[in-house]
């Protein structure tokens, strides 16, 4: 009760809060395969060191260890993301880290009467931590810290913020609610004198499970830096004990459609997972409209 009465607590602060325009908004692409693929819709899902992003109360059920690694790909713009997480269980609680690193490729620098001045690649880097404990045989609760460093030609950015979120399991009823609140931050050094603010979000959403082998996922995210609300969806199905197939749906898709162009599939998300032993390999791949399409590729292995 005392976490649930914080997490109010703070909810009630943010219309009090002072946002400027959003910066670090690369912290709210996802990073893993899994998730990608059900399109975004984890914040109710655990047992997966791939919760350390969308919800560190999802760190829980990780026992042993947990270690992964991947990329995403925007093949098109040229831009690449890559992480590598781990995490451990102990008792009640669970522990995460992960880093991760934004390259965006080379970018022509021209000057004031824009002769070639050679180029430059902008880069993120940003450390992240979690923490989550149960609380009750249903009730999780988990604090994620991150820190972000940008650099883009010779200006440099770094802040620091962090994740907010619980899990509640209906154990009757087969559903696991969550809810995350994402970026609650500042910026400590910005890239001019407008510092920005971190783009905070809630998301609130469930995890319905009708049969063991099946996954249904909703979330709702509500952005505190611009008017913008955002509708998730996602299944998983596993056939067979091996191989899964995964399907996601993000309102956020319509952001990009330009009305030109094969571009009616932007939003939706598709990818699969193969298990072998202790070793996991999953894929997804998201059309991003006039961005072309994204591929996620990650490798987990369960100690």
């Amino acid at each position: 009760m005392k976490y649930l009465k914080v997490t109010l607590f703070i909810i009630l602060l943010l219309p009090l809060a002072s946002l400027h325009a959003a910066v670090y908004d690369f912290l709210d692409v996802g990073l893993s395969a899994r998730p990608n693929a059900m399109g975004g819709s984890f914040s109710a899902i655990s047992n997966d060191i791939c919760a350390l992003q969308w919800n560190p109360a999802g760190l829980v059920g990780i026992e042993k260890g947990m270690l992964s690694t991947g990329v995403l790909l925007y093949t098109k713009a040229g831009i690449k993301f890559g992480d590598v997480k781990y995490g451990f269980g102990k008792g009640k609680n669970t522990f995460g880290f992960g880093l991760n690193y934004v390259n965006y490729g080379s970018i022509e620098r021209r000057g004031e009467s824009n002769e070639d001045l050679g180029t430059f690649t902008p880069m993120d880097i940003f450390f992240i931590s979690g923490f989550s404990r149960s609380i009750t045989e249903d009730l999780t609760a988990g604090i994620g810290v991150k820190l972000v460093y940008e650099k883009i030609d010779s200006f440099v950015s770094y802040g620091a913020g962090a994740d907010i979120g619980i899990q509640y399991i209906m154990q009757e009823r087969n559903i696991t609610l969550g809810f995350v609140l994402k970026n609650l931050g500042t910026v400590f050094k910005a890239h001019d004198e407008e510092k920005g603010s971190f783009p905070l979000s809630a998301t609130g959403g469930f995890s319905f499970h009708p049969i063991q082998q099946v996954n249904v996922n909703v979330d709702f995210t509500r952005y505190f830096s611009d008017p913008r609300s955002i509708v998730k969806f996602g299944a998983e199905l596993w056939p067979v004990q091996i191989f899964a197939i995964r399907l996601g749906y993000s309102s956020a898709g319509s952001d990009l459609k330009t009305d030109f162009g094969p571009d009616f599939l932007a939003g939706t998300a598709g990818g699969f997972g193969v298990s072998w032993e202790k070793f996991y390999l999953d894929y997804a791949v998201q059309p991003m409209g006039d961005l072309g399409f994204t591929h996620s590729i990650t490798l987990s292995h369960i100690f």
